[in-house]
């Protein structure tokens, strides 16, 4: 039980202030959950943090800093009036992830995570993610240069766009510290943790260039280097703002996630994973909705295309093993229940030879 606070002894004042402790307990509560769940202000530009910055061997591309934890544990430390409140509060409010994801064009993808308490649950209210675009700044470490491929591979999407979905998968097993491995598969997908809102804001560049394209850098383009500049889904479009051809490069990729065919042990671990909804924003505007649900309801339409009849019966039935499971699962995700030590039954349901879906309806919003 908080203590009313006519019950604290007024603190002498010389100036006519009001301490914490002479607050109202509801105005007093109010100012620590502001406290708790306000975010740090960003390093402005990739030069302020780059040298605290360290990469995984695996994802060259990815530039990450020790994550910070929340106000939390030095508001225990002022006293023990606080130190009682702030329990209260931050057992009563729901946990918070922030990431910063600054997109460094050539020099990779710089993430800054925030958390507004200990992870003490698998249920994550929320992860909220800004992306801001920059071109490579020249005091820049070389070590960054060229570490960020946009280059596409054969048949898939470049490197930077695995990057980019391998960390948001990631933050499923260890938020801002773990990264899938190179060769993903469901078998050795292990989740922790469940989300149940995640929201991208991609925001407008404050670095003053004019970004001609959103995945080349400027120097790039004026150099037979320009010749391979990817220009899918918009990327070079100058005519429309920077931040939504950005926001159209990462959604043209993500789309291809939503079929039930090669692409859908992807899309799976965002079943398993997001209770309610994937949201993608340009400058604080929803631009793209993917209610999970409908995803789901709308992917398993999806017909398979001539295989071998044994074959394509014994996926049908993997399939309906896996949903089964996943609708038992995201029963209890709904319901904030423990998930305890139930491992999916099948990792071979989805694969190669399912039909082309139609995405109609499975996205809200603009497009």
């Amino acid at each position: 039980m908080i203590p009313d606070s006519t019950h604290i002894p007024a603190e002498d004042s010389h100036d006519g202030t009001v301490s914490l402790t002479q607050l109202p307990t509801e105005i007093r509560q109010a100012i620590l959950e502001e406290v708790i769940l306000s975010r740090p202000v960003p390093a402005r530009n990739p030069s302020e943090s780059q040298a605290e910055r360290f990469n995984m061997l695996t994802h060259r591309g990815v530039w990450i800093l020790d994550r910070r934890g929340s106000s939390a544990p030095s508001l225990l430390l002022v006293n023990k009036q606080i130190n009682e409140e702030t329990k209260v509060v931050t057992a009563r409010t729901p946990v918070r992830c922030y990431v910063d994801l600054m997109f460094v064009k050539s020099c990779g993808l710089w993430p800054s995570w925030y958390f507004s308490q200990q992870l003490a649950t698998e249920y994550i209210d929320s992860v909220e993610a800004t992306i801001r675009l920059f071109e490579p700044m020249e005091d820049l470490d070389p070590c960054f240069s060229g570490s960020m491929s946009l280059v596409g591979g054969a048949g898939g999407p470049p490197g930077a766009v695995w990057d980019f979905y391998k960390m948001l998968a990631a933050l499923f097993i260890e938020p801002g510290f773990s990264f899938l491995e190179d060769w993903f598969s469901l078998e050795n997908f292990e989740p922790n943790y469940v989300v149940r809102k995640l929201v991208i804001d991609v925001l407008p560049p404050t670095d003053g260039y004019p970004h001609r394209s959103v995945t080349f850098t400027e120097a790039e383009l004026d150099s037979d280097a320009g010749y391979w500049a990817e220009g899918r889904y918009g990327a070079n479009d100058a005519s429309k703002p920077a931040e939504l051809r950005l926001a159209d490069f990462l959604l043209g990729h993500f789309d291809c996630l939503w079929d039930v065919g090669r692409g859908t042990e992807y899309w799976a671990i965002f079943c398993e994973c997001v209770t309610d909804r994937i949201v993608f924003r340009v400058n604080g505007n929803d631009y793209r909705v993917y209610n999970i649900d409908r995803v789901i309801e709308m992917c398993m339409r999806d017909d398979f295309i001539d295989i071998d009849p044994v074959r394509k019966q014994t996926r049908l039935d993997n399939l309906a093993v896996w949903k089964a499971w996943l609708d038992k699962r995201r029963s209890k995700m709904k319901l904030g229940l423990p998930l305890g030590d139930n491992p999916r039954p099948v990792t071979n349901c989805i694969s190669a030879g399912f039909g082309s879906p139609t995405r109609r309806g499975i996205t809200e919003g603009n497009n």
